[in-house]
């Protein structure tokens, strides 16, 4: 009985799915009618329906559902047509039209090109409700940046042939609207002239039309009530409350009033401190660095600033996740709050992997090896801050921002580094200009990061009335992808000094050695070719017997320090080098004496981008043949880089001579003459204090005052035989490089030398 029940219900089953299996219907095409613009291809891509399947009423509607949602049709319909083999269906879309332009009316205060470029409101486009919405809302935005808060802005659209509209969006500026007043209620502690203080918003005065002031700002608004609250907190209310600022406006609808009201609470003093947890360091030598004390007032940023230096303590030792929580207890009756601080070290953590990223020219390797730290390494606070100067001492990057994350296990950290790279390489032709030659020609090509390896290359060219100046550096910081570093330097000049013809034909090689991450020793052979020519008449003796083509060869041995925080701007750090230079005939040149230069330079940071630059620097030298040191090796100091306001090369010792008036006539009359002669030691001062101009196009001023000298061997320095000079300039490092015009002014000034010299320069600052 049971299984004739089975074989019943079976065929029942078979029967009735006989029918449904005879209603499935193949769609056999897909027509799209409507369309002007838009390609049919392009609604039929968003279709889940297909030529082949089933079809299927649930699939037609997410069909249309899909279709409207590209928001090019006003209306979308899909009709299905019985057709051989199965079924047809078409779909009829009523198609948008397409805007032929935007055309902005009212904008008196914004104009047209400062809206199209902060809206992406574009002519030949299908029209979009939401799109020209979403663009008011911009364009409000960008009013109300500017205190225009009462702005009205609508649309309208005018039709045109061939389903094409104009959109016509009017706006109604109305008048600025400025903020009257910024009031506070229930503030006791402070008034609220102080409070204002710590408000980025202001009141608005009789200057506010021509800038920011006054302008209120939201965003801004609600971010000063985070200000003040710091404040409070910086002076002991920690339970302080302050409400969201109430904005009225005034009747006339041009003033807007601020009301901020403040519960400021008991003030509290610190109380006890402590420190408890893992304790890997003596509790003294901890409690130094919390800069919070007892019965001081509670200040939230000593608070913070103690805790930070609490955990870098334990992360500069490879405890990357230590943490360091407080207890904080308060006794409102006497309104003290007692402080322990507690630290949980947590594992040491090794640096699982180290990613950079935005070095789009600059090859992986260049930055590695910057590096203080590598994979694999122990946690280092340190580190990664020396490796963070060191990559920006490059001048590689305008940015380098170095962050931490959790690796694949608790003892793993993973170190990110993101640079923004700066245009490396340049080329720029230019004429500069100088009290004492008028226009120089001037040419430069280089690149401070060649091809992405670190390679160094300058091609330096100027040409002036009075000087030809070509010169050639080159300089490989990783010769071989080894620590040691090569040097190449060619130069081939002209100068005329008046009295006087120099040209110099020179070559240099050399090594170095990293000897510490910020310390350099370097060595180097140079060859060097000094022709003297067409020495006046009236030069004194001593340049007269120099004049002839000399050979000099010598090697030079130089240690320096550079801890500078940029290579172009530098604001911080500081230049420290020595060198000794040794010419000799056995090296194959015809000069022999021995020469010291040494130099300190030190930038400090003052405020807002405001340093000094102080600069001291001297030199001796000497003949190894008991001879005066010859005029190619001799010091003269003036012009851009030395003691500004003097004429290149004006400064130094002096030679004076008994010669006839007329050479060729032995019975003329004798006259006494005077050539600057150059000294075999000299000595300089530099202070220069650097001011941010225009920030965000690096245009800073600076004001100086060099002081120095040379002198001859029978000489020696006392005060008052210094040259002085002042002046000002402009310092701009363009996307060609850094260029300099500056003005130089002489203290005490001699009957016969210049009042004022303007020099202009490319390629470095002083």
């Amino acid at each position: 009985m049971n299984a004739r029940r089975a074989i019943a219900a079976l065929v029942f089953v078979l029967v009735c799915a006989i029918p449904a299996v005879a209603l499935a219907e193949t769609v056999v095409r897909i027509d799209v009618e409507g369309v002007r613009r838009i390609e049919a291809d392009a609604v039929i891509s968003k279709m889940t329906s297909r030529v082949g399947d089933d079809f299927s009423l649930q699939s037609v509607d997410q069909d249309i559902k899909a279709i409207y949602g590209m928001g090019y049709f006003y209306d979308v319909s899909i009709d299905r047509t019985d057709v051989e083999g199965g079924v047809s269906l078409t779909v009829t879309v009523s198609e948008k039209p397409a805007v032929q332009e935007y055309v902005f009316v009212g904008n008196k205060h914004i104009g047209e090109e400062k809206i199209k470029e902060n809206t992406d409101l574009k002519p030949n486009t299908i029209l979009s409700d939401a799109k020209i919405k979403e663009n008011i809302y911009k364009i409000v935005k960008m009013y109300e940046d500017d205190g225009y808060f009462m702005v009205d802005i609508t649309y309208r659209l005018e039709e045109l042939p061939n389903n094409r509209v104009k959109v016509v969006i009017e706006i109604n500026e109305f008048k600025k609207v400025y903020i009257k007043r910024i009031n506070f209620l229930g503030n006791r502690a402070f008034t609220d002239e102080e409070l204002r203080k710590h408000m980025m918003t202001r009141e608005g005065d009789l200057w506010s039309f021509m800038g920011q002031g006054g302008i209120y700002k939201p965003e801004i608004l609600l971010n000063d009530v985070n200000m003040l609250r710091g404040w409070y907190l910086d002076h002991g209310f920690l339970e302080v409350q302050i409400s969201e600022p109430v904005v009225s406006l005034s009747a006339d609808r041009r003033n807007m009033f601020v009301a901020v009201t403040v519960e400021e609470g008991p003030q509290y003093y610190v109380g006890k401190l402590d420190i408890e947890g893992d304790l890997l360091f003596e509790k003294e030598s901890l409690m130094k660095l919390v800069t919070l004390k007892t019965g001081d007032l509670f200040h939230r940023g000593k608070f913070e600033e103690s805790t930070n230096a609490l955990r870098a303590k334990y992360t500069d030792i490879g405890f990357a996740f230590a943490e360091v929580t407080a207890d904080t207890p308060t006794n409102p009756q006497t309104r003290i709050i007692d402080i322990t601080f507690k630290v949980n070290k947590g594992k040491l953590a090794y640096f699982e992997k180290i990613v950079i990223t935005g070095n789009t020219s600059t090859r992986d390797k260049v930055v590695r090896r910057e590096l203080s730290i590598k994979e694999g390494d122990l946690y280092s606070g340190p580190g990664i801050r020396r490796s963070k100067e060191r990559l920006m001492r490059l001048g590689y990057f305008d940015e380098v921002a170095i962050s931490t994350e959790r690796g694949s296990t608790d003892e793993s950290v993973s170190l990110l580094i993101r640079v923004k790279e700066r245009m490396q390489g340049s080329f720029m032709v230019g004429v500069g200009f100088s009290s004492l030659e008028s226009f120089v020609g001037t040419a430069t090509i280089s690149h401070n990061n060649l091809f992405g390896y670190g390679t160094k290359l300058s091609l330096n060219a100027e040409v002036g009335k009075f000087r030809k100046n070509f010169q050639l550096k080159l300089r490989e910081p990783y010769l071989l992808d080894s620590r040691w570093i090569g040097t190449l330097g060619l130069v081939n000049s002209e100068q005329d000094y008046f009295q006087f013809d120099r040209f110099d034909k020179a070559i240099s090689a050399g090594f170095g050695y990293p000897l510490y991450w910020d310390v350099e020793a370097h060595v180097s052979y140079g060859y060097r070719s000094v022709e003297i020519k067409n020495v006046e008449n009236q030069a004194a003796l001593f340049l007269t017997l120099q004049e002839g083509r000399t050979i000099s060869t010598s090697t030079t041995y130089t240690l320096s320090r550079d801890t500078v925080n940029s290579p172009f701007d530098p604001t911080d750090g500081s230049r420290v080098s020595a060198s000794v230079e040794w010419a000799s005939e056995y090296f194959g040149g015809e000069l022999e004496f021995m020469k010291y230069v040494g130099q300190a330079r030190r930038y400090f940071p003052i405020w807002k981008g405001i340093s000094i630059m102080v600069n001291g620097e001297g030199g001796y030298g000497y003949d190894l043949n008991e001879e005066r040191l010859h005029i190619t090796e001799r010091w003269f100091l003036g012009g851009l880089n030395t003691v500004r306001g003097f004429p290149l090369r004006s400064l130094g010792p002096e030679d004076s001579s008994i010669i006839a008036t007329d050479p060729g006539d032995p019975a003329s009359t004798l006259t006494e003459v005077s050539t600057v002669i150059g000294g075999n030691k000299y000595l300089q001062g530099n202070i220069e204090l650097l001011i941010p101009i225009v920030k965000e196009l690096n245009i800073k001023g600076v004001l100086f005052y060099d002081a120095g000298n040379a002198l001859a061997e029978e000489e020696w320095f006392a005060l008052d035989g210094f040259r002085q000079s002042w002046g000002f300039g402009v310092r701009w490092i363009s996307p060609i490089g850094p260029l300099r015009f500056e003005w130089g002014y002489p203290l005490h000034p001699r009957d016969d030398e210049r009042t004022q010299n303007f020099e202009f320069g490319i390629g470095t600052f002083f």
